[in-house]
């Protein structure tokens, strides 16, 4: 009885056994020594969709993947030449559904086992893996590509600003190869020496914040084109053991930068001369009145307005209208000092902001001389005057508008009482004087008036045939014609910057 109970309990084990042997998540396959499967267990469960018994008698190599079956074949052979070895891989079989699966694969030679009696292969199926690792590759091969043509320079720095990564385009950006850029000590070294704070502060956020992200605008030098404005967006990702840096994005925007200062150049200067306009001179004369009122300095405006341009323009054209005034553009430039600031507002209407102990009558003087001198022109020779306005802010003067205003009518007063001079005017407040009113002017010794040189009548002269031809105006007289020598000397003008009419004068 004791016996028979065992057979039982034997079998049943051997029942439960292979009713599990259906639910494992690898396959066993006992081969003969030529390859042919003698045993499989069910593979019902969709690891390759065959079920029991369904390649007992077959080739087992009918089932590998061409292209893997040498390499299987070559570990059978090696299997059978000696016992002892296991062998183990990963290669492509065909289901039962004609589909290719990877697997992996361990062989052992179990022909000495009576219960085994062949090869035993257990494979398990890795298709998810592969093709999860396969697309993870394309992905990094997919990156690599789009880095490396990319214009946009990405880098990785270590916590030391020390080169991590360097991707192709730091040619392009900077001149150097991400070898030659490995080299360095830091990134620090390529950034301007201005900007060298903003990003180190910036650099330091960054560090402080895992995850953060900072965008910051810096220049940084070239090798071979100098400096270079860039905006960066930097990210510590130093925890992140695939990056293990902080990411700094580099875009190359000096084109842009370039192309904004010109529009706010253009915005605040004369298209012609490339003086500052009325815009730039009100912000300027608003900023010296302020510093005036902490400090000792002088505020004066001299509003310039050439007498009789308009002849100018009719007898010699435009062109050379915009000629003359690009020269005394110039000329007032130099007359005056550094600190000071000329604009042109117009037609041939300049102004002069003068600030500091100076006395303004002084440089109104001097340039009253410095624009009677000849003016050499493509189609000849001119000589103009001006005649000058000047305003002195006292008191609590505030209002840049109202002093540039009071300067324009000491200029019309000076052009009532004969031209080629200047007249002062003295505003009492911040207020502007009222529609109509005059300012009041003071011309006693402490403010000298124009030399006497300067009352002689304006003369307009050029050059015709190599002889010199004189025009002379007086009120109420048409002009008549009178030769004379070629003077010695003539300054030659200034080219325009542009191409831009001239207004007409008075």
């Amino acid at each position: 009885m004791a016996s028979t109970g065992g057979s039982r309990g034997d079998q049943r084990d051997a029942q439960r056994a292979q009713a599990l042997l259906g639910y494992l998540l690898e396959t066993v396959t006992i081969f003969d020594s030529d390859g042919t499967v003698v045993y499989t267990t069910g593979d019902e469960h969709g690891v390759l969709g065959y079920g029991p018994g369904t390649a007992r008698g077959r080739h087992g190599f009918d089932y590998i993947h061409p292209e893997d079956r040498d390499w299987v074949i070559d570990a059978f052979q090696r299997i059978l030449a000696d016992r002892s070895l296991e062998v183990s891989g990963e290669f492509r079989i065909r289901d039962a559904y004609g589909t290719w699966q990877w697997v992996e694969a361990v062989a052992r030679n179990r022909q000495d086992d009576p219960a085994l009696g062949g090869i035993v292969l257990s494979t398990r199926n890795i298709t998810p893996r592969v093709d999860a690792e396969e697309a993870a590759r394309h992905s990094e091969e997919r990156f690599r590509t789009l880095v490396a043509y990319a214009s946009d320079l990405v880098i990785v720095l270590d916590a030391s600003g020390a080169f991590v990564y360097v991707s192709p385009a730091s040619n392009q950006l900077f001149g150097y190869s991400p070898a030659e850029l490995h080299e360095l000590a830091s990134f620090f070294s390529l950034v301007q020496r201005d900007d060298l704070l903003i990003f180190d502060a910036a650099f330091q956020r960054v560090l402080s914040d895992p995850g953060a992200s900072v965008t910051l605008a810096f220049r940084a030098r070239h090798r071979n084109r100098g400096v270079r404005h860039l905006e960066a967006t930097m990210t510590n990702l130093l925890n992140d053991p695939s990056v293990g840096g902080v990411v700094v994005n580099l875009h190359d925007v000096t084109e842009r930068s370039e192309f904004e200062r010109t529009l706010r150049h253009h915005a605040l200067h004369d298209g012609l001369t490339g003086l500052p306009n009325r815009t730039l001179l009100l912000d300027r004369v608003r900023q010296a009145l302020v510093r005036r009122s902490t400090g000792e300095d002088r505020v004066g405006v001299l509003f310039l307005d050439l007498d009789r341009f308009k002849v100018v323009n009719d007898s010699l054209g435009h062109d050379a209208g915009d000629w003359l005034l690009v020269e005394i553009g110039g000329r007032l430039t130099d007359a005056v000092r550094r600190s000071d600031t000329v604009a042109r507002l117009g037609g041939d209407e300049f102004v002069v902001l003068c600030v500091g102990r100076d006395s303004p009558t002084q440089i109104a003087e001097r340039i009253l001389r410095v624009i009677k001198e000849p003016v050499r022109l493509p189609d000849g020779d001119v000589v103009v005057t001006a005649s000058i306005g000047v305003a002195l802010a006292e008191g609590e003067q505030e209002n840049p508008e109202a002093l540039v205003r009071d300067a324009d009518a000491a200029m019309y007063l000076a052009k009532e009482r004969g031209k080629a001079r200047f007249e002062v005017s003295i505003t009492r407040c911040a207020n502007a004087p009222s529609a109509g009113s005059r300012p009041r002017t003071r011309s006693d010794t402490h403010w000298p008036r124009a030399s006497s040189s300067s009352n002689t009548s304006p003369r307009l002269t050029w050059v015709l045939g190599g002889s010199w031809v004189s025009r002379r105006w007086c009120a109420g007289t048409r002009p008549n014609r009178e030769w004379c020598r070629q003077p010695n000397s003539c300054r030659s003008p200034r080219r325009p910057a542009s191409s831009s009419r001239s207004a007409h004068g008075s």
